[in-house]
């Protein structure tokens, strides 16, 4: 393990960014850490390096700033309450950034936008110029459309008592078209573990998961079973009795009867699966 986000990703990854003060969206620089070290001079460190890479931008560089983000706002057609609620801050502080009013950007703050808008940080610091003169795109490629899309967190797992963002296991964000997202419903990719489901579902796919408490009999959900991590299951539900079943025929059905129903609890609906070769 090279890196102190790493180390404290794995560790922790929302008791990092309580301790720094910046959103659980925000992805983490690389910063050198020396095994051993114990945990709060290791935070220490990581916040003196954060602080480190703050951006000191002359009052030209700070309006050309903001007019590469309101650009990019605007060309995703989203408002400034929309990203400043996508990265934690509020649409005054969007605001500000935009019209050039921020001394010092944090690089904490730019890292959420980026990603937010999906672009690297280089592009809104104008570091690197990405243009379409810039980049020989093949003359039978279609330019990929996001302002349409929704970046969906990736989750390692899912526990017991954890919400929808469990940011302790964030691995990153994936787009995904707006009209597979049901409005009024939190989502989240779940990175599938094990063989339980194959040949249908493998381990690495990424399933899309519609955070709800029922599902309809049949239906492939996220399970958790006595408060472990959740596995994928197809769910039947009665009356005194929940039946999981697995795809692949080496794993038997797990049925819960009486009282023991109580040991399952549903995290949510399967509704899209991904797979990258």
């Amino acid at each position: 393990m090279k890196y102190l986000g790493d180390f404290l990703r794995c560790e922790n990854y929302g008791l990092l960014h309580e301790f720094c003060g910046i959103s659980q969206l925000v992805p983490l620089p690389p910063v050198s850490l020396k095994i051993g070290q114990p945990r709060d001079r290791l935070l220490k460190t990581f916040k003196f390096f954060l602080k480190g890479f703050e951006k000191i931008m002359t009052n030209e560089e700070l309006v050309a700033l903001g007019k590469r983000i309101e650009g990019r706002r605007k060309s995703l057609k989203m408002t400034m309450a929309e990203l400043g609620s996508r990265i934690g801050v509020a649409a005054s502080t969007i605001q500000r950034y935009e019209a050039g009013k921020i001394s010092r950007p944090k690089y904490a703050v730019l890292c959420a936008m980026a990603s937010a808008m999906a672009v690297s940080v280089k592009e809104l610091t104008g570091e690197t110029q990405a243009t379409a003169a810039s980049i020989k795109i093949p003359q039978n490629a279609t330019p990929l459309d996001v302002s349409s899309m929704v970046n969906i967190p990736i989750i390692g797992k899912v526990a017991a008592g954890l919400s929808c963002y469990a940011e302790d296991y964030l691995e990153g964000y994936e787009l995904e078209a707006s009209e597979m997202i049901r409005s009024g419903f939190d989502y989240v990719y779940l990175r599938v573990r094990g063989d339980s489901m194959q040949p249908l579902i493998i381990e690495n796919d990424l399933v899309l998961v519609r955070c709800q408490d029922v599902v309809e009999n049949g239906d492939y959900g996220i399970v958790i079973i006595d408060g472990e991590d959740g596995v994928v299951k197809r769910i039947y539900m009665y009356r005194d009795k929940v039946e999981l079943i697995s795809e692949n025929p080496y794993y038997p059905p797990r049925v819960f009867e009486g009282e023991e129903c109580e040991r399952v609890k549903i995290f949510g609906k399967v509704v899209e699966v991904k797979r990258k070769l």
